[in-house]
């Protein structure tokens, strides 16, 4: 079995932030697993991978397969969904496999409804955003909450979904430095805070314990 950790991204968002939060740890000293990320474009398209895994070869040879998905505002009926996708799949049948679910856990040990974004929202660095950051994010809301009187004029645009992300990226696109960027490159110039404890269990899941 390879000594590689899979890592199962629901969203290319989610490989992004990965991507960044590990690169973050090797500057600060510390050794990562191996590992490599594969990003979906959605949970939908993740279903159909994960069916595909036991006829790719070498797929889930990996030593430790971890699936990062969104546990989104119905908790109940996503962890229902993985229920199903981990039983009828390879994944529930390996024996170091696991998930993690943004925006991460309550103090209670249980999941908490929410995206990615919902965590990185409550995350973002002081130092870099500096006494103006809550004065952005609600002048960020304000121009959303403009845009949706637009959108709600025109159906066939579509209906908003995970409104705090769409507030992330509304507050990242304010500074040059992250107008556009991904995620990686938005860890990489400092917007969030990633010594925050809520990002200890996900490190837990990267670095080598021998480190």
């Amino acid at each position: 079995m390879s000594e590689e950790t899979l890592f199962l991204c629901e969203r290319p968002q989610a490989a992004g932030f990965l991507k960044g939060l590990a690169l973050y740890l090797t500057k600060r000293g510390l050794q990562t697993v191996p590992h490599k990320a594969i990003a979906c474009k959605n949970f939908s398209a993740l279903t159909k991978f994960v069916a595909s895994l036991a006829q790719q070869e070498g797929a889930i040879a990996a030593k430790r397969v971890i699936l990062l998905a969104d546990a989104t505002e119905k908790l109940n009926k996503r962890l229902e969904e993985l229920d199903r996708l981990e039983v009828r799949s390879v994944l529930g049948r390996h024996p170091a496999y696991c998930r993690f679910l943004w925006p991460g856990k309550r103090e209670s040990g249980h999941w908490q409804p929410g995206y990615l974004e919902d965590l990185l929202i409550e995350i973002l660095n002081k130092k870099t955003w500096g006494a103006y950051a809550e004065s952005l994010r609600w002048a960020a809301a304000d121009y959303l909450k403009s845009a949706d009187i637009y959108l709600a004029a025109a159906p066939t645009l579509g209906t908003a979904r995970n409104l705090r992300g769409r507030l992330l990226y509304a507050v990242l696109a304010a500074r040059p430095a992250f107008a556009g960027t991904g995620l990686a490159a938005a860890c990489a110039g400092g917007a969030f805070d990633l010594e925050d404890e809520r990002l200890a269990e996900l490190k837990r899941l990267l670095v080598r314990e021998d480190a």
